[in-house]
């Protein structure tokens, strides 16, 4: 029993540090609809089809639709925390990139692929 305890009480530490800080995700993100998009893809003669996720999201009250990447799962609409991890803007045009932080730590990244008013 005490193998255990002390098991945990080594562990324990090491997996706090690894657990995001949410103050570090200061972005509101409120997602208003989810969807799989079916895409496909040709390269050097070989077609690879697959299943991206599209989100349409309010940030900081701009309207947006951004790209989960590829995935086979929805994004339950409702309110995350988000951050910046990719921006670049020059004249009219930009690319940004989000990283959401999911309720049970996890996260992932969104690219902004649309902007509507």
């Amino acid at each position: 029993m005490k193998a255990v305890l002390f098991a945990i009480g080594m562990l324990a530490p090491a997996l706090a540090a690894s657990a995001p800080n949410p103050a570090e995700y200061p972005i509101a993100v409120h997602v208003q609809a989810s969807r799989l998009v079916s895409e496909c893809d040709s390269a050097l003669n070989h077609v690879a089809c697959g299943k991206k996720l599209h989100v349409n999201a309010v940030i900081e009250g701009k309207k947006y639709e951004l790209d989960g990447g590829i995935d086979d799962h929805l994004l339950h609409l409702g309110d995350y925390h988000a951050k910046i991890t990719q921006d670049y803007e020059g004249g009219s045009e930009y690319r940004r990139e989000y990283e959401l932080l999911f309720p049970d730590g996890t996260k992932r990244k969104f690219s902004v692929i649309g902007e509507t008013e």
